[in-house]
């Protein structure tokens, strides 16, 4: 008859490791929505970077199409499109539920 041995704590290292693993392949969570939108590309940007900032965001950097913002570990972007009336918001972190709910901030100062 064999027997089993086990060393203290293996057991416990190998469910945090697989834990640990996991959450790791998950990889960040990517929340979107977009709005419809009349205004100019520069009044759709100006409108972004105070959203960023009304949703708690700190304003990160821009570009000639996007405003972008952090908070923690979560990112927020906004797109304008003018011409196709459009507005693209996008917040990304490790929680799902944080980044829908900062998405609705975002969204509601819009």
């Amino acid at each position: 008859m064999t027997k089993t041995r086990f060393l203290p704590g293996l057991g416990l290292g190998l469910i945090v490791s697989a834990a640990v693993v996991s959450t790791a392949l998950a990889g960040p969570w990517v929340t979107t929505n977009w709005k419809n939108t009349n205004l100019s590309q520069e009044e759709c940007l100006e409108q972004a970077g105070r959203a960023i900032r009304a949703g708690g965001f700190e304003p990160l950097q821009s570009s000639q199409y996007s405003r972008f913002g952090g908070i923690g570990e979560y990112t927020v972007s906004i797109r304008c499109i003018s011409e196709k009336q459009m507005a693209f918001f996008l917040v990304a972190g490790p929680d799902n539920a944080f980044t829908s709910k900062y998405l609705n901030a975002v969204l509601s100062n819009f």
